[in-house]
């Protein structure tokens, strides 16, 4: 499941400095650590906010090994371990579950599942004229948009990190997925939660340009916040059954997507830091 939060434009750099001094209270040392370095007080927040949003997660998809959703019980279970790219995972005994976590200016995120997946939540902005040589076209910021979260969410499923040329791997094309074994969904995250319904989609094996345009239109007049873009490998196995997995529980996830939009989940920001100090 993905997780996000919206983060509000309404406050400001005390509110946020209050907000983290009563976060940080409940964050393991590693955390904290990365935390305090970053200097911006909104940033230091969002980066306590996204552990107290991976702890929630970690609650509501695993609830026989986190059995509370008090942040700092879940703090004292879990660690972080760091493949050759930098890239964390959960230590052992934790190792079976994989999240990877996302923010913005304007949003956080947070997906947790039983297979390795990458997450990205990108704000609607105009790109600079180097980035914009990277594309094998060109599009308007709505477009870019999409596409760059779509870019960075493969890139953190694989642990590359930004490096590949667009040009070189559209990440919307159908040729691509396919020829990675990979899926990515992609949707809109609306500044009002409650229309976050439309269906904004692509899979690994489709993509319908008539769609994506109206689409387009209504994200437009139900002023998009950002665009959060989850990817996946497609030629593994997962279970079908609740957790604890067995071999036997096992399916392949050739012939469906594993995601899809209805497993974006909202987390009001105000409920999560109440979560957080419960």
């Amino acid at each position: 499941m993905i997780y996000y939060s919206i983060i509000s434009e309404q406050l400001g750099s005390s509110d946020y400095e209050k907000m983290y001094m009563k976060l940080s209270a409940f964050l393991p040392d590693f955390r904290r650590k990365k935390a305090e370095s970053i200097i911006p007080a909104k940033e230091r927040a969002v980066s306590a906010l996204s552990f107290v949003l991976l702890c929630y997660a970690l609650y509501n998809e695993y609830p026989h090994r986190f059995p509370t959703k008090n942040t700092a019980s879940i703090c004292k279970l879990i660690n972080f371990s760091y493949d050759k790219n930098g890239k964390p995972y959960l230590s052992v005994p934790y190792d079976d579950i994989f999240f990877n976590i996302s923010h913005c200016h304007t949003a956080i995120a947070c997906a947790v599942a039983p297979f390795k997946i990458g997450v990205d939540i990108q704000d609607i902005r105009h790109p600079s004229p180097a980035v914009l040589k990277r594309f094998p076209a060109a599009m308007d910021d709505m477009s870019f948009s999409k596409l760059w979260s779509r870019y960075e969410a493969y890139t953190k499923l694989t642990g590359e990190g930004i490096t590949k040329s667009l040009a070189g791997c559209d990440y919307m094309s159908e040729m691509f997925l396919k020829d990675s074994n990979a899926g990515i969904i992609t949707s809109p995250i609306f500044y009002d939660a409650s229309c976050h319904t439309v269906n904004d989609t692509i899979s690994s094996n489709t993509t319908n340009s008539s769609n994506t345009t109206n689409s387009n239109n209504i994200i437009t007049q139900k002023k998009t916040a950002a665009f959060l873009s989850a990817a996946f490998h497609n030629n593994i196995q997962i279970s079908n059954s609740n957790p604890p997995y067995t071999q036997d529980s096992l399916i392949s996830s050739d012939d469906y997507m594993l995601l899809n939009t209805d497993d974006i989940i909202y987390v009001d920001l105000s409920c999560l830091c109440d979560i957080a100090l419960f």
